[in-house]
């Protein structure tokens, strides 16, 4: 009776470690998303300086040819929907300061997903190792 008990508490315990890994990978990816946004916006910041036409996205998957007409600015949100003008080199900066401390966000939730997966791992071992001794 008691090794049944036991069964179902690491059976429970393996399920919710499972619903928290989804949502670190979930969480990861997001991240991952939002460090290539930041990355292509630099990028893209750096054309602007080069060159005379670009291609402006106006929605679902469609574009138009234009020109900036001033180089020197750019509006940067800060976060909580606040936004301010920049010089495109301080916006650059700013930029990658938030890639910086995102790339530390990701190897730390990377660092969660692996002891998560190693959890997961050793309970599973645990499972099956509790369900030949009740089949005995």
């Amino acid at each position: 009776m008691e090794e049944n008990k036991e069964l179902k508490e690491k059976v429970l315990a393996y399920r919710i470690l499972e619903v928290r890994l989804d949502a670190l990978l979930k969480n990861r990816d997001s991240m991952v998303a939002k460090l290539n946004e930041i990355e292509n916006t630099i990028k893209s910041i750096d054309e602007i300086k080069k060159s005379e036409e670009f291609l402006f996205p106006i929605g679902s998957d469609a574009y138009v040819f234009g020109n900036v007409t001033d180089k020197t600015k750019v509006v940067i949100e800060m976060g909580a929907g606040i936004a301010f003008e920049k010089s495109f080199d301080s916006a650059v900066e700013i930029l990658k300061k938030k890639k910086s401390e995102l790339e530390k966000l990701i190897n730390d939730v990377q660092n969660e997903i692996t002891r998560t997966s190693s959890m997961i791992e050793q309970l599973a071992s645990d499972i099956q190792e509790a369900v030949k001794k009740s089949s005995k």
